[in-house]
């Protein structure tokens, strides 16, 4: 959210011997004193206004500070707020491209003032600054920004940068060098992603070694053009000397008539003087044509004020007509609904009549079949009788024995009977694991089915209001905010309608939605007021939505965008790009990426940038795959079930809705079908046991039947018990049919009442219809009316824009004329007044039969005399007089140019072979420091490092060797809380060598665990304490309190306060 401001012209002075430090000091010298530095350190940072802060200050120490606190509380402010207070482009901080950018949102000025202690043998002019040197930098949305170096009693002393810079150059602070001051962004590619060129160029650059080389190169360069220069000079010289005396030669043999310059003269003027009667002649044409012009201009002003009052007039009718319509429409749904529900009652009438007269015929059947029950025991009573009147004389031993093997064969058959009741009990009451997970799959189903219809409900609502998916009066909203004309700037939103999912991946619509939920319900607006006068509109509505403040500029997120892998940007198309940059800045949505192939998404978050991985699951959810810390985390993203809050046209999402229902209804049938299956099957397995069970009955019916026969025969005697009981089961048939016949009668009179009913809600429905028609042909009425409406105002709008055309190239055409009129009156005039320095307008004579050939033929005739008279010579004797002059003024300027050449290649030869020997001298040393330092730091974790220098190649390489090794091996090997221990110790030994009194490190830990993170402040605070003058500054969002050693003096830690929560 950035853009080049003037501050981005800000350039320092190059200074040779800036570059040039001491950086041969020996180790011995750094230590001699452990006190800190009272001069050259910043006491005190305050910022106002700037980044995320309104007011803040920090007291720092004067050696090492470490600040911590959670992300976002604003600690890297601190940092950029320090490099910008001291004079940094915005480029310099990696946070944007315009300093601009750095003001707070909603406020016009932003201030960062920084305290330098100014004590001591090296203060910078303390008679004049005193103990401290105050620098405040002011930044301004409209103008410059400015600088005020005040002293320690608030006196200002200079507001001019070239102060800023020299007091810089006096404390050894290196505001521009790459490693003076690691930001967020360059620390982390520092610490993970540099190759070894890259460490070859940060080494160089850090130790401005790289500067020494450019300095050099360039100073070797001069001196060859310069002294390639000198013997062109020489040249130069011989040739306009010879040239100069050639010409004063000629100079003086130089004689001729003045008679025949002065006619020829005056046949100059004249021709001047024609040429000015030809221009006026043109001028006069022009300003005619401009007259002609004019006029139809107001003609095209005229309809187009025509056209405009029918446009002012149209937001008025069309609102008119477009609440006819919607009244109509909501009518029609009404009315739809209520023939949709009073068919479904109809439906349900006759459904209940059927079941009616069903129960009806099964009574009926019931009924016959107790009559034949009652046939059937009259006939065995009658049979019973029978028994009773014969006399059996059979032998009573053989009958008791037969009587005893019919008792032992039913005694077996009810035992197995009584297993056959025990199976059916378990049977009907045991649970089927399978049938209960189908019921259950089927309740889901048929919920998310009704979610659906509901859905389609609300699409083809949407189909006429296209703001339906963000609520019934967001479209009344929408009309408020266009109407109003007191915004600062038009507010944008809801921001959903402007975001568009590529057909390509419309599968991934329902994730989109879900995911970026939040931001698609909310509204973008550019400052405060605009915030307030929407969110009143809102509440006129009983409505709550989000607000965005942020200003409407562009900014580039290409650094930040993941690459290789299709990100919610790549899905996405957003018709405002407002819309676009406000869901990169708050969603991040450059960094959320979509995976469907078979490469694993825990890969692709170990890839640059990457955030968030998403894939699809089911129909109703997905999957978010992010990383907190080394620990891969695997959520699920259940879709919503509100209508989808993208620019999707209704078409397009009733088209995809009812797609969904109809799928889900064929899956519901399958499920019902298989349940019907499940269920038929087991209520067979009941019947087949109850037809067994029913078999064993009739079996041991008919067995002791002839038990009982035997024993009457036994016996002699008949049994009235069976007739008696015959005769009550008679009686009980009678009863129940009595009763059935009372239900048969009541079931006839409902019967009669339902059709009754049913007949008028046939009327009904058959009413609704017609009154839909009726609605649909209003509704189709007003629809034409606001189309008619609609294409009469896209034709005055056409033909407004059809006369603004014409009349802007009449206007243009006119603009034209009016500019060849006064470019005409200024070629006449200089045609007049050169035409008057040959010679009056009177002194010559045009005729009608002057044209510009005849008089340029005179013109032609006198000058070839004068050139016969000249001939001799060979030019004009005023060009002679001209050449003259320029030669002479060649000949000085080449004996001066010469000169300074000869001065300028003397000076820069002595002072390049000075270059050469410090050049060399200072990367040898350079390099030894830096190797010494980095296989020190190396030696705290129990490594055995080197520095790998390959200049050819320009290269370096980190190597490393653990005590599990046997040999050295590069560093990118290891592990990443390892790795990130080794660059930081490359970081010591560059700083070691680079000279600066401040150093800053954004999150240095942000890719190392706990062991990892203790021992490189360790190794920080163990390194750094050997340059006790210098002020270091670490942020990091990790508690460091575990680490030993903190309680020093030398160090001090600012914990930041929590971010604000905005609800």
């Amino acid at each position: 959210m950035t853009q080049n401001g003037p501050d981005s012209e800000e350039e320092s002075s190059d200074s040779d011997s800036e570059s040039e430090s001491s950086s041969s000091d020996s180790d011995d010298d750094e230590i001699t004193d452990a006190s800190p530095a009272k001069a050259g350190v910043i006491e005190r940072i305050s910022l106002k206004n700037f980044m995320c802060h309104d007011s803040f200050e920090l007291e720092l120490g004067p050696q090492i500070n470490f600040i911590i606190g959670r992300n976002g509380s604003g600690k890297s402010a601190i940092l950029t707020g320090i490099s910008v207070g001291l004079g940094a482009k915005a480029s310099d901080t990696n946070r944007g491209t315009s300093i601009k950018s750095f003001i707070k949102d909603g406020k016009s000025t932003a201030r960062v003032t920084i305290v330098f202690l100014n004590e001591g043998p090296e203060a910078y002019r303390p008679e004049e600054f005193g103990k401290r040197i105050i620098i405040e930098r002011k930044l301004q949305r409209i103008g410059g920004n400015t600088y005020a170096i005040r002293s320690h009693s608030g006196r200002t002393i200079s507001t001019k940068k070239a102060t800023l810079d020299e007091i810089l150059y006096k404390f050894s602070i290196t505001i521009d060098n790459p490693l003076a001051f690691l930001s967020q962004d360059k620390a982390r590619e520092f610490l993970m992603n540099t190759s070894d060129e890259q460490k070859y160029s940060l080494f160089m650059s850090g130790a401005f070694i790289t500067n020494i080389i450019d300095n050099f190169g360039r100073t070797s360069k001069n001196i060859a053009e310069i002294n390639s220069k000198i013997v062109q000079a020489q040249h130069y010289r011989k040739a306009c000397k010879d040239s100069y005396n050639e010409i004063a030669s000629i100079y003086n043999r130089h004689k001729k008539s003045d008679y025949l310059r002065n006619k020829l003269q005056m046949l100059y003027g004249k021709i001047l003087w024609y040429n000015v009667t030809t221009i006026e002649k043109k001028v006069n044409s022009y300003e005619e044509q401009a007259i002609s012009l004019k006029e139809e201009i107001k003609s095209a002003d005229d309809k187009i004020v025509e056209c405009n009052e029918f446009i002012e007039n149209a937001p008025e009718e069309i609102a008119v007509l477009e609440k006819d319509l919607t009244d109509k429409e909501l009518s029609l749904d009404d009315l739809s609904e209520k023939h949709s529900k009073t068919n479904d009652t109809r439906q349900d009438a006759k459904n209940t009549s059927s079941q009616l007269l069903e129960e009806c015929k099964e009574n009926a059947k019931v009924i016959q079949s107790l009559q034949e029950k009652i046939e059937t025991r009259t006939k065995d009573i009658e049979k019973e009788q029978r028994k009773i009147d014969e006399i059996n004389g059979g032998s009573r031993e053989k009958l008791r024995l037969e009587y005893d093997e019919l008792s032992a064969e039913i005694q077996n058959i009810e035992e197995q009977l009584t297993g056959i009741k025990r199976t059916i009990e378990i049977t009907k009451s045991s649970a089927n694991p399978n049938m209960d997970s189908h019921k259950s799959t089927l309740k889901d189903r048929m919920s998310q089915l009704e979610s659906l219809q509901k859905r389609r409900q609300d699409s083809q609502r949407a189909q006429k209001d296209r703001y339906f998916a963000w609520g019934r009066e967001m479209s009344n909203v929408i009309q408020r905010i266009r109407s109003t004309n007191t915004w600062h700037k038009l507010p944008i939103g809801p921001l959903g309608a402007d975001v568009e999912v590529k057909s390509e991946y419309s599968k991934w619509s329902a994730l989109i939605n879900t995911v970026l939920n939040r931001m698609l319900d909310s509204f973008i607006v550019c400052d405060e007021h605009d915030r307030r006068l929407l969110e009143s509109i809102l509440a006129h509505y009983s409505m709550k939505k989000t607000i965005i403040v942020r200003k409407f500029e562009s900014f580039d997120f290409s650094n930040g965008k993941v690459s290789g892998h299709p990100t919610f940007v790549d899905m996405i198309t957003c018709k405002n790009e407002e819309v676009l940059r406000a869901l990169v800045d708050s969603m991040n949505i450059e960094k959320l990426v979509i995976s469907d192939k078979n490469e694993s998404p825990s890969s692709i978050l170990n890839e640059r940038n990457v955030m968030s991985v998403f894939t699809l699951s089911t129909v109703n959810s997905g999957t978010r795959y992010g990383k907190a810390g080394d620990t891969i985390r695997m959520d699920p993203v259940y879709y919503s079930k509100d209508i989808v809050k993208l620019a999707v046209t209704g078409a397009d999402e009733l088209h995809d809705v009812v797609s969904l229902i109809s799928e889900e209804k064929l899956q519901i049938d399958i499920l019902q079908k298989r349940l019907r299956e499940m269920q038929s099957h087991h209520q067979n397995e009941i019947v087949n046991l109850e037809k067994k069970k029913n078999e064993f009955n009739e079996v041991i019916r008919r067995k002791k039947r002839k038990l009982d026969e035997i024993e009457s025969k036994i016996n002699e005697e008949g049994d009235l018990s069976n007739i008696e009981k015959y005769k009550s089961e008679i009686e009980a048939h009678k009863d129940q049919i009595k009763t059935r016949e009372g239900v048969i009668e009541a079931l006839t009179e409902d019967l009669e009442s339902r059709n009754e009913i049913l007949k008028k809600l046939k009327e009904s429905v058959k009413e609704l219809k017609v009154q839909l028609t009726e609605a649909t042909a209003a509704r189709d009425r007003a629809k034409k009316n606001l189309h008619d409406y609609e294409v009469e105002l896209s034709t005055n709008k056409d033909n407004r824009v059809s006369y603004l055309s014409e009349k802007k190239k009449i206007e243009t055409q006119l603009e034209k004329t009016n500019a060849k009129i006064e470019e005409g009156n200024n070629k006449l005039q200089q045609l007049i007044d050169e035409a008057e320095k040959k010679c009056r307008r009177e002194e010559v004579t045009i005729t009608s039969n002057d044209t510009q050939d005849s008089i340029r033929d005179e013109y032609a005739l006198v000058q070839t005399q004068v050139k016969e008279a000249e001939k001799q010579i060979g030019k004009p004797f005023e060009e002679i007089q001209n050449d003259l002059i320029e030669a002479k003024e060649r000949q000085r300027l080449a004996e001066e140019s010469l000169k300074n050449l000869s001065r300028t290649y003397k000076s820069l030869d002595s002072d390049l072979k000075i270059r050469f020997n410090f050049v060399h001298t200072t990367i040898l040393s350079s390099v030894e420091q830096a190797s010494r330092t980095f296989e020190n730091c190396m030696a705290l974790r129990g490594f055995k490092g080197s520095l790998s220098f390959d200049h050819g190649e320009r290269k370096l390489t980190l190597l490393a060797q653990t005590k599990s090794d046997d040999k050295q091996r590069e560093v990118t090997s290891l592990s990443g809380g390892e790795k990130s221990f080794a660059q930081i110790s490359l970081l010591l030994s560059i700083w070691k060598v680079m000279d600066s009194k401040i150093r800053g490190l954004d999150e240095f830990d942000v890719f190392m665990d706990s062991v990892n993170r203790s021992i490189s402040i360790k190794l920080l605070l163990n390194e750094l304490r050997q340059y006790p003058k210098s002020q270091n500054i670490f942020i990091t969002p990790q508690d460091i309190a575990v680490v030993g050693d903190l309680n020093s003096s030398d160090v001090k830690i600012h914990k930041m306060s929590d971010p604000r929560k905005d609800t």
